[in-house]
């Protein structure tokens, strides 16, 4: 993410003492926090009051903290049903996400276990937002993750349950009102002719401005290398996705955004 600007410092302040009323934590109303919301409703103030004050209530109602710190249902996670995990940091040291959409199993736990599964899904979008400010707290602005979505393996059976598109509609909504700004650029990789039809729904739920960070790529390395290595240096991406890095290598989240684990797993 960009510096603040002389502009957005004197919208920020605007900012700050509009929601004063909301005694929001000292890491939160610093300038680089702050500005993502201005930024994430285009340096409109009122728009971004509103989505600042919709983010507060929406933390304390869902608990996130007590969310981050809870164990993942048996089977789940990093090399479960839902697998994701940080795999390097790009050129400015923001986290490197890989996200295996393609194998998240939704459709077996949407109709029983749905309301852990977004559990699960904002504990993700909270980790990868605690990561960017804790790769970035020495700096002068907020981080912003690279995401390779790798939909290999994504079967039709998925895109043809509603309740299936109907969660991740909503997952995707959750991301956009509540983590402005967190998404630098993303990649989608090895997405098969059925992603086409689940891209079509997400779009016109997406804000405008977070879709047009995201890449469509195939299946070529050679393509994946060229456009992913923009943004990331080769050996902080794995070799599945044509980097140099180790296809094993998984970086683990604390609950406070910083590394706990580096192992090959």
């Amino acid at each position: 993410m960009e510096a603040v600007s002389e502009h957005e410092t004197r919208l920020v302040q605007e900012l700050r003492k509009r929601t004063s009323d909301l005694n929001l934590a000292q890491e939160y109303v610093k300038d680089k926090n702050l500005v993502r919301f201005l930024r994430g409703r285009r340096q409109s103030i009122t728009p971004a009051e509103q989505m600042l004050r919709k983010n507060h209530v929406w933390l304390k109602e869902n608990d996130v903290d007590a969310i981050v710190s809870k164990p993942d249902p048996p089977g789940w996670g990093v090399n479960g049903l839902f697998p994701w995990h940080i795999c390097g940091f790009d050129k400015n040291d923001n986290p490197v996400i890989v996200l295996k959409f393609g194998a998240w199993d939704v459709k077996s736990v949407v109709s029983n276990q749905r309301e852990d599964f977004m559990s699960y899904a904002i504990k993700t979008m909270e980790l990868c937002a605690r990561s960017c400010a804790h790769s970035t707290r020495e700096k002068s602005w907020m981080g912003q993750l690279v995401g390779i979505y790798d939909f290999k393996d994504l079967s039709f059976s998925q895109m043809r349950c509603f309740e299936v598109i109907q969660i991740t509609m909503q997952a995707s909504q959750l991301f956009d009102s509540n983590y402005p700004e967190l998404l630098g650029r993303g990649f989608v990789v090895n997405a098969p002719m059925t992603f086409q039809i689940l891209w079509k729904l997400i779009c016109p739920v997406m804000d405008d401005k977070t879709a047009r960070k995201i890449t469509v790529l195939g299946s070529d390395t050679d393509i994946m290398r060229n456009e992913i290595g923009k943004y990331v240096p080769f050996a902080e991406f794995p070799k599945m996705y044509g980097g140099d890095g180790d296809n094993d290598l998984k970086i683990i989240v604390a609950p406070d955004g910083s590394p706990i684990r580096l192992s090959k797993m």
